[in-house]
């Protein structure tokens, strides 16, 4: 049961008060004033006054405070909007508004539970009050902070070290506790602890390093469950939470209907208002895209900039807006070019859709991208849902009155495909960095039809192609560099094994490469699975993924003993420089195809 405090501290002992509201709020103050005396009640008013003086209280109509004495009136509601309608009938009857009292501070909380966690656990041990579910029931937007913490767990499982993740942990970490783990008296972090309290950021390393290998070692404990409050949102555990995500660990859970939601959360707002940049907000809806099923993207494009803020309104009236970022390609419209045609479709999408990309170009090379989800409302299909707000955003606007088409002005993923498309593009910090990389379009005619036969021939296998990743010769063609005499690739660890009868009458023009190709040095191999599952290793072109160039860069300078090497090894440094050295890709652009002419003549 709920329970209520009078305010004290805003009136002085012994005021002649008058007490509007005579439900739970208002009992509970009459019973409070009438127990200690500490100030003098005039009146107690109600609107319902007839209701409350037939159950035998000394509830009056609130217009008996017309004739009355009174140093204050005490609002005695919770609810803000009725606070204020009640504020507004007083001062109509002519009450002072400098002698009206109200607070949203009236509900205390009687808090149980142990402080520590292990202790709650022994207490309730043997019951049968804790639930076993999957950690993605726990994923909201809520709690974006889970996301800063899976991100850097996955990095710790897979023993590579992504600087990006660190210091978006550590940012968060500063900003949060200054890196210094804090019980705060009498807050809702004194309860179902079980850390040692850390100073400095290598301790939460540490620390966080440590809970991993138990959890890997020993599962998820029952006696390390995790507290819900009223709202289903974790009160503690962040870490061992995000770690289960990662681990992909069921966890055992615990509801506190004492325990309100919080009132600070850490949402999309709190990184916006904390600094966090635009990377950072795309690894963080990355994240959940990756962990929350039911999940959408909406993609504005520059024709339609300054009506943003409306489709945003609207869009807020069919979904729930997890988070937004804005893609400026002002400085690199080959960029933007590139990320169009991905979006569209392919490079040859530029021959039947020539207008549309020509009026893109002409306006404003800018793109906003929301990512939706069913949270507020888990009945809605969100696909359909996305659907029908397309058609009706381009009905609003009419941006295709003169017969343009209206894909010039918003794409939504209609289905989970598209979404799943789409967040390869556009929620992956990678993929837009070596999208915009990929100046120079010199790549073989027959490139994409090769890239089309792959694809059939994967799919006659049942073999999707995202479980594979172009690499070496293949990746350097796309990039413009040369021109690869068969297309190679990596493929999953669950093909590797029957590599022989799945490729055994593959095509020429294509290889499969040897199990983790990918070595940069005598200690460091990325495994192919990594690569092909995780896209900070790779990047999307006509639906296939094809390895970082500076990965491929990296492999073959420590393989540097032919002189095919040799040259290849030349042609990545010199395409690396020139794009350090050009900012304008434009330029950029122009001086990789002279470098090109230049390298072709020496050759011959």
């Amino acid at each position: 049961m709920k329970q209520f405090i009078f305010p004290f501290g805003a009136v002085p002992k012994g005021s002649n008060i008058v007490l509007y509201g005579a439900g739970d709020v208002g009992k509970a103050f009459y019973s409070q004033i009438k127990a200690t005396d500490y100030a003098n009640l005039v009146l107690w008013l109600d609107k319902r006054h007839e209701v409350y003086r037939g159950m035998g209280l000394p509830v009056s109509a609130p217009r008996t405070i017309i004739d009355s004495h009174y140093d204050y009136v005490v609002i005695a509601v919770l609810n803000e909007a009725i606070a204020n309608g009640i504020k507004k009938d007083l001062c109509e009857m002519g009450v002072n508004a400098s002698q009206i009292v109200w607070s949203n501070g009236y509900e205390i909380r009687v808090l149980n539970g142990f402080k520590n966690v292990d202790d709650e656990f022994k207490a309730l041990e043997g019951s049968d009050i804790f639930k076993k579910i999957s950690p993605k029931e726990l994923v909201s937007s809520n709690r974006l902070d889970l996301m800063v913490r899976y991100l850097l767990c996955r990095d710790i499982i897979n023993q590579v070290e992504n600087r990006a993740h660190l210091s978006l942990y550590f940012r968060f970490i500063l900003i949060e506790n200054s890196g210094e783990e804090r019980i705060r008296p009498g807050g809702i972090s004194e309860y179902f602890v079980d850390y040692e309290k850390k100073q400095g950021l290598t301790d939460f390393i540490e620390a966080f390093k440590s809970l991993i290998s138990s959890m890997q070692k020993n599962g998820f404990l029952k006696e390390k469950f995790i507290a819900l409050d009223t709202e289903n949102q974790i009160i503690n555990a962040s870490h061992r939470t995000a770690a289960a995500l990662a681990l992909e660990q069921e966890v055992w859970t615990k509801k506190y209907e004492e325990f309100g939601a919080r009132t600070n959360p850490w949402d999309f707002k709190w990184f916006e208002d904390n600094g966090f940049s635009t990377d950072d907000k795309i690894r963080i809806l990355r994240a959940f895209s990756d962990l929350y099923e039911n999940c959408g993207l909406v993609v504005l494009f520059g024709t339609c900039w300054h009506e943003w803020e409306l489709v945003r309104k609207q869009l807020e009236k069919h979904v729930h807006i997890v988070g937004q970022f804005d893609l400026d390609f002002s400085r690199n419209f080959i960029g933007f070019e590139n990320i169009v045609e991905q979006i569209f479709g392919d490079v040859s999408w530029q021959e039947r859709n020539l207008d549309l990309l020509h009026f893109l170009l002409l306006c404003p090379l800018e793109i906003r991208v929301f990512l939706v989800s069913d949270e507020n409302n888990k009945g809605i299909d969100i696909y359909n849902t996305l659907e029908s707000f397309e058609a009706k955003m381009h009905d609003i606007l009419s941006i295709d009155a003169n017969g343009l088409n209206p894909k010039a002005l918003l794409s939504c993923s209609k289905n989970r495909a598209e979404m799943y498309k789409l967040k390869n593009i556009l929620l992956s910090v990678n993929n837009i960095k070596q999208t915009c990389l990929r100046v120079l379009r010199r790549y073989g005619h027959d490139f994409e039809a090769r890239l089309e036969k792959l694809c059939k021939y994967l799919r006659s296998k049942n073999i999707s192609p995202d479980s594979i990743c172009m690499d070496r010769d293949s990746v350097m063609e796309l990039y413009g560099l040369k021109q690869a005499e068969k297309l190679s690739f990596m493929v999953s660890s669950k093909y590797r094994e029957k590599i022989a009868e799945l490729f055994g009458d593959l095509p020429d023009e294509f290889t499969v490469s040897y199990k983790d190709w990918t070595r940069v040095d005598d200690n460091t191999v990325y495994p192919d699975d990594l690569i092909i599952g995780d896209c900070n290793f790779h990047f999307i072109f006509n639906g296939f993924k094809f390895l970082n160039l500076d990965l491929v860069r990296a492999c073959k300078k420590f393989r540097n003993v032919h002189e095919d090497n040799k040259l290849d090894c030349r042609l990545l440094e010199l395409f690396f420089d020139y794009s350090a050295s050009f900012e304008d890709k434009e330029i950029l652009q122009k001086q990789l195809e002279r470098e090109m002419k230049r390298q072709m003549v020496w050759l011959n």
